[in-house]
């Protein structure tokens, strides 16, 4: 309605949400918030902890990185063939994610950057009762709330992690994006 309203009026409008570099550069404190999550509050440490990650996207390859880099068994669950080589390149293990629906693997951490319902109940009734799931997906609209408690599973919502997380970075991304959202602009004038 915005871009419309404003279009209407010759006002170009950029969101710049849209920038694939600044979702790029805000995997980084994406993932470094979600382990400082995952750190604070597991009774374990990432070392030798099986993590899995879902989904293998700017925040999920960035985080199953990082976790490796801590000593942690890497679980990287996707769809995509494409995926799942890189998450294989990258010394994770692959799980396709038919596979790990039909039998899940035990992890004490899930991370779900998948924006779609993956934890449903039947997913969530398989997995192990100490399961914590990490839930990084824009809406939080990844995991199943309501059953996830039913089946005593916990989840922790992690919105918008780069404010929060490293708020000073997270305004040096967008500042960035802006102005070269603008350079860009202007030497098109």
């Amino acid at each position: 309605v915005l871009k419309r309203y404003a279009a209407e009026r010759g006002i170009t409008v950029c969101d710049y949400y849209d920038s694939e570099q600044l979702q790029i550069k805000n995997a980084v404190p994406t993932a470094e918030g979600a382990i400082a999550a995952c750190m604070e509050v597991m009774p374990v440490t990432i070392a030798g902890m099986r993590a899995a990650v879902f989904g293998y996207g700017r925040v999920g390859r960035t985080l199953a990185q990082k976790l490796l880099a801590l000593g942690a068994d890497v679980f990287a669950v996707a769809r995509s063939e494409k995926d799942l080589a890189w998450a294989q390149c990258d010394g994770c293990i692959a799980v396709p994610l038919g596979e790990y629906r039909e039998l899940p693997v035990r992890c004490e951490a899930v991370f779900n950057t998948v924006p779609h319902c993956i934890f449903d109940r039947n997913m969530l009734s398989a997995l192990e009762k100490e399961t914590v799931i990490f839930e990084l997906s824009s809406s939080n609209a990844g995991t199943d709330i309501t059953a996830a408690a039913e089946c005593g599973i916990r989840v922790v919502p992690l919105p918008s992690l780069p404010g929060k997380t490293a708020p000073v970075t997270a305004g040096e991304i967008i500042c960035t994006v802006i102005r070269d959202a603008l350079r860009t602009k202007m030497r098109k004038e």
